[in-house]
Protein backbone atom coordinates (compact mmCIF):
# COMPACT_ATOMS: atom_id res chain seq x y z
CA UNK A 1 0.00 0.00 0.00
CA UNK A 2 1.35 3.34 -0.64
CA UNK A 3 2.07 5.46 1.76
CA UNK A 4 -0.22 8.79 2.60
CA UNK A 5 2.31 10.51 4.44
CA UNK A 6 6.06 10.89 5.78
CA UNK A 7 5.28 9.19 8.86
CA UNK A 8 3.80 5.96 7.53
CA UNK A 9 6.87 6.06 4.81
CA UNK A 10 9.17 5.61 7.94
CA UNK A 11 8.51 2.06 8.58
CA UNK A 12 9.10 1.23 4.72
CA UNK A 13 12.70 3.35 4.85
CA UNK A 14 13.57 1.26 7.96
CA UNK A 15 12.60 -1.77 5.73
CA UNK A 16 14.44 -0.80 3.01
CA UNK A 17 17.54 -0.26 5.35
CA UNK A 18 17.46 -3.39 6.71
CA UNK A 19 17.66 -5.27 3.22
CA UNK A 20 20.36 -2.58 2.27
CA UNK A 21 22.35 -4.03 5.24
CA UNK A 22 21.55 -7.61 4.89
CA UNK A 23 22.49 -7.32 1.42
CA UNK A 24 25.94 -5.81 1.86
CA UNK A 25 26.24 -8.13 4.72
CA UNK A 26 25.77 -10.64 2.36
CA UNK A 27 28.74 -9.48 -0.15
CA UNK A 28 31.27 -9.23 2.93
CA UNK A 29 30.68 -12.53 4.00
CA UNK A 30 31.19 -13.92 0.41
CA UNK A 31 34.28 -11.78 0.34
CA UNK A 32 35.37 -12.90 3.71
CA UNK A 33 35.01 -16.78 2.47
CA UNK A 34 37.12 -16.34 -0.12
CA UNK A 35 39.81 -15.05 2.05
CA UNK A 36 39.99 -18.42 3.90
CA UNK A 37 42.45 -20.76 3.57
CA UNK A 38 40.27 -23.45 5.19
CA UNK A 39 36.57 -23.93 6.02
CA UNK A 40 37.01 -22.81 9.72
CA UNK A 41 38.85 -19.83 8.72
CA UNK A 42 36.11 -18.78 5.69
CA UNK A 43 33.22 -19.14 8.32
CA UNK A 44 34.92 -16.60 10.74
CA UNK A 45 36.17 -14.20 8.09
CA UNK A 46 32.54 -14.56 6.48
CA UNK A 47 30.31 -13.81 9.89
CA UNK A 48 33.30 -11.18 11.29
CA UNK A 49 32.96 -9.00 7.75
CA UNK A 50 29.22 -9.51 8.03
CA UNK A 51 28.97 -8.07 11.29
CA UNK A 52 30.98 -5.10 10.71
CA UNK A 53 28.56 -4.59 7.51
CA UNK A 54 25.63 -4.17 10.63
CA UNK A 55 27.99 -2.22 12.73
CA UNK A 56 28.17 0.54 9.65
CA UNK A 57 24.02 -0.37 8.64
CA UNK A 58 23.34 0.90 12.98
CA UNK A 59 26.32 2.36 14.54
CA UNK A 60 25.19 6.18 13.15
CA UNK A 61 22.22 5.43 14.71
CA UNK A 62 22.93 4.61 18.17
CA UNK A 63 25.31 7.21 18.28
CA UNK A 64 22.33 9.85 17.51
CA UNK A 65 20.02 8.48 19.81
CA UNK A 66 22.51 8.32 22.14
CA UNK A 67 23.53 11.72 21.87
CA UNK A 68 19.84 13.12 22.33
CA UNK A 69 20.10 10.73 25.57
CA UNK A 70 22.69 12.86 26.47
CA UNK A 71 25.29 9.87 26.85
CA UNK A 72 28.06 11.80 25.20
CA UNK A 73 30.62 8.93 25.82
CA UNK A 74 27.96 6.08 24.07
CA UNK A 75 28.05 8.96 21.56
CA UNK A 76 31.62 9.31 20.70
CA UNK A 77 31.92 5.22 20.96
CA UNK A 78 29.37 4.62 18.14
CA UNK A 79 31.12 7.13 16.15
CA UNK A 80 34.31 5.77 16.11
CA UNK A 81 33.11 2.34 15.81
CA UNK A 82 31.72 3.70 12.75
CA UNK A 83 34.36 4.94 11.27
CA UNK A 84 36.82 1.55 11.94
CA UNK A 85 33.73 -0.33 10.34
CA UNK A 86 33.82 1.62 7.28
CA UNK A 87 37.26 1.62 6.59
CA UNK A 88 37.10 -2.72 6.84
CA UNK A 89 33.43 -2.27 4.73
CA UNK A 90 35.00 -0.17 2.56
CA UNK A 91 38.64 -2.45 1.54
CA UNK A 92 35.76 -5.22 1.67
CA UNK A 93 33.45 -4.38 -0.92
CA UNK A 94 36.40 -2.56 -3.19
CA UNK A 95 37.99 -6.47 -2.70
CA UNK A 96 34.80 -8.39 -3.63
CA UNK A 97 33.64 -5.90 -6.75
CA UNK A 98 37.32 -5.84 -7.76
CA UNK A 99 37.54 -9.69 -7.79
CA UNK A 100 34.08 -10.02 -9.30
CA UNK A 101 35.44 -7.59 -12.01
CA UNK A 102 38.49 -9.22 -13.01
CA UNK A 103 36.63 -13.00 -12.99
CA UNK A 104 34.32 -12.09 -15.42
CA UNK A 105 36.35 -9.99 -17.65
CA UNK A 106 39.14 -13.35 -17.43
CA UNK A 107 36.36 -15.58 -18.49
CA UNK A 108 35.43 -13.60 -21.13
CA UNK A 109 38.39 -13.20 -22.30
CA UNK A 110 38.92 -17.19 -21.83
CA UNK A 111 36.35 -17.65 -23.82
CA UNK A 112 36.90 -15.94 -26.37
CA UNK A 113 40.37 -17.19 -26.89
CA UNK A 114 38.48 -20.25 -26.93
CA UNK A 115 36.04 -18.97 -29.72
CA UNK A 116 39.39 -17.73 -31.73
CA UNK A 117 40.75 -20.94 -31.76
CA UNK A 118 37.97 -22.66 -33.02
CA UNK A 119 38.14 -20.60 -35.62
CA UNK A 120 41.88 -21.52 -36.64
CA UNK A 121 41.34 -24.57 -36.69
CA UNK A 122 38.40 -24.16 -39.14
CA UNK A 123 40.81 -22.16 -41.30
CA UNK A 124 43.57 -24.56 -40.80
CA UNK A 125 41.61 -27.33 -42.15
CA UNK A 126 39.54 -25.45 -44.75
CA UNK A 127 43.43 -24.89 -45.69
CA UNK A 128 44.26 -28.57 -45.89
CA UNK A 129 41.23 -29.52 -47.98
CA UNK A 130 41.55 -26.96 -50.66
CA UNK A 131 44.99 -28.11 -50.97
CA UNK A 132 44.16 -31.43 -50.59
CA UNK A 133 41.59 -31.18 -53.46
CA UNK A 134 44.11 -28.98 -55.83
CA UNK A 135 46.41 -32.15 -55.54
CA UNK A 136 43.59 -34.98 -56.42
CA UNK A 137 42.80 -32.75 -59.06
CA UNK A 138 46.27 -32.50 -60.75
CA UNK A 139 46.35 -36.84 -61.01
CA UNK A 140 44.53 -37.66 -64.18
CA UNK A 141 45.45 -40.70 -65.71
CA UNK A 142 45.51 -41.30 -69.49
CA UNK A 143 43.59 -44.11 -68.86
CA UNK A 144 41.02 -45.78 -66.34
CA UNK A 145 42.45 -48.60 -63.87
CA UNK A 146 40.82 -51.86 -65.77
CA UNK A 147 42.30 -50.57 -69.05
CA UNK A 148 45.52 -50.46 -67.52
CA UNK A 149 45.64 -53.44 -66.01
CA UNK A 150 44.47 -55.29 -68.88
CA UNK A 151 47.46 -53.53 -70.77
CA UNK A 152 49.42 -55.09 -68.83
CA UNK A 153 48.23 -58.13 -68.71
CA UNK A 154 47.91 -58.70 -72.70
CA UNK A 155 52.01 -57.06 -72.33
CA UNK A 156 53.03 -59.38 -69.93
CA UNK A 157 51.68 -62.30 -71.71
CA UNK A 158 53.26 -61.52 -74.79
CA UNK A 159 55.93 -62.85 -76.29
CA UNK A 160 58.22 -59.85 -76.73
CA UNK A 161 58.24 -59.52 -72.64
CA UNK A 162 59.30 -62.82 -71.49
CA UNK A 163 61.82 -62.77 -74.98
CA UNK A 164 63.08 -59.84 -76.90
CA UNK A 165 62.79 -56.82 -74.22
CA UNK A 166 63.56 -59.25 -71.12
CA UNK A 167 60.46 -58.03 -69.12
CA UNK A 168 60.96 -54.39 -71.28
CA UNK A 169 64.35 -54.11 -69.82
CA UNK A 170 66.21 -53.60 -73.18
CA UNK A 171 64.67 -52.53 -76.56
CA UNK A 172 65.44 -53.29 -80.22
CA UNK A 173 63.87 -51.00 -82.45
CA UNK A 174 60.57 -48.93 -82.42
CA UNK A 175 58.25 -51.83 -82.38
CA UNK A 176 59.76 -52.91 -78.98
CA UNK A 177 59.99 -49.48 -77.88
CA UNK A 178 56.75 -48.61 -78.26
CA UNK A 179 55.38 -51.92 -76.87
CA UNK A 180 57.17 -51.36 -73.55
CA UNK A 181 56.23 -47.84 -73.53
CA UNK A 182 52.55 -48.21 -73.27
CA UNK A 183 53.52 -51.12 -70.64
CA UNK A 184 55.58 -48.46 -68.22
CA UNK A 185 52.33 -45.84 -69.16
CA UNK A 186 49.61 -48.58 -68.25
CA UNK A 187 51.81 -49.02 -64.77
CA UNK A 188 52.23 -45.82 -64.29
CA UNK A 189 48.72 -44.99 -64.57
CA UNK A 190 47.81 -48.55 -61.99
CA UNK A 191 50.63 -46.26 -59.30
CA UNK A 192 48.56 -43.16 -60.22
CA UNK A 193 45.26 -44.64 -59.31
CA UNK A 194 46.50 -46.09 -56.04
CA UNK A 195 48.09 -42.23 -55.11
CA UNK A 196 44.12 -40.99 -56.07
CA UNK A 197 42.46 -43.75 -53.71
CA UNK A 198 45.07 -42.41 -50.81
CA UNK A 199 44.18 -39.05 -51.51
CA UNK A 200 40.50 -39.16 -51.48
CA UNK A 201 41.18 -41.11 -48.24
CA UNK A 202 42.94 -38.76 -46.40
CA UNK A 203 40.58 -35.87 -48.10
CA UNK A 204 37.30 -37.46 -46.63
CA UNK A 205 38.84 -37.81 -43.62
CA UNK A 206 39.97 -33.75 -43.49
CA UNK A 207 36.45 -33.00 -45.11
CA UNK A 208 34.92 -34.77 -42.21
CA UNK A 209 37.24 -33.08 -39.46
CA UNK A 210 35.93 -29.70 -40.99
CA UNK A 211 32.78 -30.34 -40.78
CA UNK A 212 33.05 -31.40 -37.40
CA UNK A 213 34.96 -28.35 -36.84
CA UNK A 214 32.26 -25.83 -38.05
CA UNK A 215 29.77 -27.72 -36.16
CA UNK A 216 31.64 -26.92 -32.92
CA UNK A 217 32.66 -23.28 -33.90
CA UNK A 218 28.60 -22.77 -34.40
CA UNK A 219 28.46 -23.26 -31.14
CA UNK A 220 31.56 -21.50 -29.51
CA UNK A 221 31.01 -17.05 -29.31
CA UNK A 222 33.14 -14.40 -28.13
CA UNK A 223 33.27 -13.73 -24.49
CA UNK A 224 31.87 -10.73 -23.68
CA UNK A 225 32.21 -9.02 -19.68
CA UNK A 226 29.68 -6.17 -18.93
CA UNK A 227 32.30 -4.44 -16.91
CA UNK A 228 34.94 -4.47 -19.66
CA UNK A 229 32.98 -2.42 -21.51
CA UNK A 230 31.81 -0.02 -18.72
CA UNK A 231 35.35 0.67 -18.19
CA UNK A 232 36.30 1.26 -21.61
CA UNK A 233 33.22 3.49 -22.24
CA UNK A 234 34.10 5.57 -19.18
CA UNK A 235 37.72 5.60 -19.91
CA UNK A 236 37.21 6.84 -23.46
CA UNK A 237 34.65 9.28 -21.49
CA UNK A 238 36.92 10.82 -19.03
CA UNK A 239 40.32 10.49 -21.66
CA UNK A 240 38.07 11.93 -24.83
CA UNK A 241 39.90 9.48 -26.78
CA UNK A 242 38.44 6.50 -28.70
CA UNK A 243 40.86 3.87 -27.54
CA UNK A 244 42.02 4.92 -24.32
CA UNK A 245 45.28 3.27 -22.83
CA UNK A 246 45.16 0.28 -20.55
CA UNK A 247 45.99 2.54 -17.70
CA UNK A 248 43.28 4.52 -17.87
CA UNK A 249 41.06 1.68 -17.85
CA UNK A 250 42.48 0.28 -14.97
CA UNK A 251 42.38 3.59 -13.36
CA UNK A 252 38.43 3.49 -14.46
CA UNK A 253 38.00 0.34 -12.69
CA UNK A 254 39.50 1.39 -9.71
CA UNK A 255 36.60 4.16 -9.47
CA UNK A 256 33.71 1.89 -10.36
CA UNK A 257 34.97 -0.49 -7.54
CA UNK A 258 35.18 2.03 -5.24
CA UNK A 259 32.16 4.13 -5.89
CA UNK A 260 29.58 1.19 -6.12
CA UNK A 261 31.98 0.45 -2.23
CA UNK A 262 31.26 4.06 -0.97
CA UNK A 263 27.22 2.93 -2.38
CA UNK A 264 26.81 0.20 -0.67
CA UNK A 265 27.99 1.52 2.80
CA UNK A 266 25.79 4.45 2.47
CA UNK A 267 22.83 2.48 1.46
CA UNK A 268 22.49 0.73 4.14
CA UNK A 269 24.58 3.10 6.92
CA UNK A 270 23.10 6.12 5.77
CA UNK A 271 19.31 5.14 4.88
CA UNK A 272 19.17 3.43 8.34
CA UNK A 273 20.21 6.87 10.29
CA UNK A 274 17.55 8.87 8.41
CA UNK A 275 14.77 6.12 8.48
CA UNK A 276 15.53 6.06 12.55
CA UNK A 277 16.07 9.83 13.57
CA UNK A 278 12.12 10.21 12.69
CA UNK A 279 10.10 8.68 15.53
CA UNK A 280 6.97 8.02 14.01
CA UNK A 281 3.36 9.44 15.24
CA UNK A 282 0.67 7.12 16.39
CA UNK A 283 -2.50 8.09 14.56
CA UNK A 284 -4.16 8.99 18.53
CA UNK A 285 -1.23 11.33 18.70
CA UNK A 286 -1.97 12.34 15.19
CA UNK A 287 -5.42 13.03 15.55
CA UNK A 288 -4.75 15.06 18.11
CA UNK A 289 -2.11 17.62 16.29
CA UNK A 290 -4.13 17.87 13.76
CA UNK A 291 -7.18 18.78 15.69
CA UNK A 292 -4.87 21.08 17.32
CA UNK A 293 -3.93 22.50 14.38
CA UNK A 294 -7.46 22.98 13.24
CA UNK A 295 -8.49 24.46 16.04
CA UNK A 296 -5.25 27.26 15.70
CA UNK A 297 -6.72 28.05 12.35
CA UNK A 298 -10.41 28.48 13.59
CA UNK A 299 -9.36 30.75 16.13
CA UNK A 300 -6.95 32.95 13.78
CA UNK A 301 -9.87 33.39 11.59
CA UNK A 302 -12.35 34.41 14.86
CA UNK A 303 -9.62 36.70 15.29
CA UNK A 304 -9.06 38.33 12.16
CA UNK A 305 -12.80 38.63 11.89
CA UNK A 306 -13.18 40.57 14.88
CA UNK A 307 -10.18 42.76 14.18
CA UNK A 308 -11.78 43.24 11.21
CA UNK A 309 -14.93 44.05 12.59
CA UNK A 310 -13.68 46.20 15.32
CA UNK A 311 -11.38 48.49 12.70
CA UNK A 312 -14.55 48.71 10.68
CA UNK A 313 -16.65 50.20 13.84
CA UNK A 314 -13.86 52.97 14.45
CA UNK A 315 -14.36 54.34 11.06
CA UNK A 316 -17.40 54.54 11.22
Amino acid sequence: MHPQSFDELIPHMRRAGFIATSLAAVITAMFGWQLGENVVASVCLAGLLALCTFIVGYSLVAAYHAWKRDMKGVSAAATALFAVAVCVEFLSHTGFTAANRDATIQQASMQTQTYEDTRGNVRDLEAKVSRLTDERNVMKPTQSMAAARAVIQTTEAHKWFTGLTQGCKVTKGPQSRAFCEKYFAATADIALWDQIAAQEVKLASAESDLKAARDTSGQRHAGHAAGASQGLILAAAVTQTERPSESAQFWTGVGISALLALFAICAGGLLNFIAFAFEPVSKAAAATIQSVKDDAVKLRRVTLAQLSEEQGLKAA
